[in-house]
């Protein structure tokens, strides 16, 4: 997912949890997404991380 840099730091946070907290329902929305890990979702991405998803994703322990 791809949001603005301008969409505020708690917004961007509530999504990511939202799709991390509902992933097995998010796996089920595309094929493409069907074999992921929370884990994978983190590599090979060439856009950076928002503030708020990267405050999630260490909370989850995903990053350091």
């Amino acid at each position: 997912m791809v949001v603005s840099a301008d969409l505020p730091e708690p917004m961007a946070y509530l999504v990511t949890k939202a799709v991390f907290d509902n992933f097995e329902e998010f796996k089920l929305l595309h094929p493409a997404v069907a074999n992921t890990t929370k884990e994978l979702m983190l590599v090979g991405n060439t856009v950076p991380f928002h503030p708020g998803a990267i405050r999630y994703f260490r909370e989850l322990g995903l990053m350091k």
